[in-house]
C-alpha cells in the first residue's frame, strides 16, 4: 500500500488541490536491490519519495578506499532529493535501492512550474524547509534575528529563500557527513 503523499513531510500542509497539482507532474519508477537511482555529484533532476521497498544513501569515503558511508536508510514516505530540486546543485549524495521498490519521481521543471502557479506549494514548502534548518542540531545562522525568523517560520515563500535555506542544509549536512 502506498503512502498518501500528504503524509510526506516535504508535502505536510499542503491544500488537497495543490497536492493534487504535484501529483499531476509525478511519475512512478520501479527500481531492484542494488540498483543505483543516483549518484553523487550528478545533477538533480527531481526529488524522490520512497513508496515501497528501502532505498540507502550513502557517500564514498574520501580516504583512498572508496567506500561507502551509509547516512540513511529510507523506508516508505521518506523523500530525498528535495535540495536539488529546489537549488538546481549537484548531488550531495548517492542513492541506491537496499530492497526492491518503487519511487514517486517529482521532475524538478514541472515543481518550478508548481511552485510558479500555485503560491499556497510555495507557502508550504518554504515553512516545511524553516521547520528542518530549525531541527538541525550544530546549525549556524547568519544573524539571531534569522535564526528567529526561521524558527517561526516568517521567511517569504520565494524560491531565492528556499534556495538559501538549502545551502544552509547542504553545509550543515557536509559538515556531519564528512565528520
Amino acid at each position: 500500500m502506498a503512502v498518501p503523499i500528504s503524509e510526506v513531510p516535504f508535502f505536510d500542509g499542503m491544500s488537497g488541490e495543490d497536492l493534487a497539482e504535484v501529483m499531476l507532474v509525478t511519475r512512478t519508477r520501479a527500481f531492484v536491490s542494488g540498483e543505483q537511482v543516483f549518484g553523487e555529484d550528478d545533477d538533480p533532476d527531481g526529488m524522490y519519495v520512497v513508496l515501497s521497498g528501502s532505498f540507502r544513501v550513502y557517500v564514498l569515503s574520501r580516504s583512498g578506499l572508496m567506500s561507502k558511508k551509509v547516512l540513511a536508510s529510507l523506508k516508505k514516505g521518506a523523500h530525498v532529493g528535495e535540495f536539488g530540486l529546489i537549488d538546481g546543485q549537484p548531488r550531495s549524495a548517492s542513492l541506491e535501492c537496499e530492497e526492491s521498490g518503487q519511487l514517486l519521481f517529482l521532475p524538478a521543471p514541472a515543481f518550478v512550474k508548481v511552485v510558479s502557479s500555485r503560491p499556497g506549494v510555495a507557502k508550504t514548502v518554504t515553512e516545511n524547509l524553516c521547520r528542518t534548518v530549525a531541527s538541525q542540531k550544530g546549525m549556524i545562522y547568519r544573524t539571531e534575528e534569522l535564526k528567529q525568523r526561521i524558527r517561526s517560520a516568517q521567511i517569504p515563500p520565494t524560491v531565492e529563500n528556499m534556495k538559501a535555506m538549502c545551502k544552509m542544509l547542504r553545509v550543515n549536512n557536509y559538515t556531519i557527513a564528512r565528520s
